[in-house]
């Protein structure tokens, strides 16, 4: 199953870099986040919903499930 952050940054038509680059971020981390591996910070799950202009729990994910449970 592809990521939320993942289908919408595709979606977009952005790469990794791109994406990265328009937030302000690694593009490490991009990777992390589309693999579930970190969680990020509220802040920069502002910025990519900004920039992919798309509601952040909707790109969050299962992330809160998988921390809460």
């Amino acid at each position: 199953m592809v990521h939320p952050l993942k289908k919408a940054r595709l979606d977009a038509g952005l790469s990794v870099n791109e994406l990265a680059e328009r937030v302000g971020i690694s593009r490490q981390m991009i990777y992390f986040l589309e693999a579930g591996q970190q969680r990020g910070s509220v802040d920069t799950w502002l910025k990519i919903s900004e920039v992919l202009n798309r509601p952040m729990d909707e790109l969050v994910g299962g992330q809160e499930k998988a921390v809460a449970g």
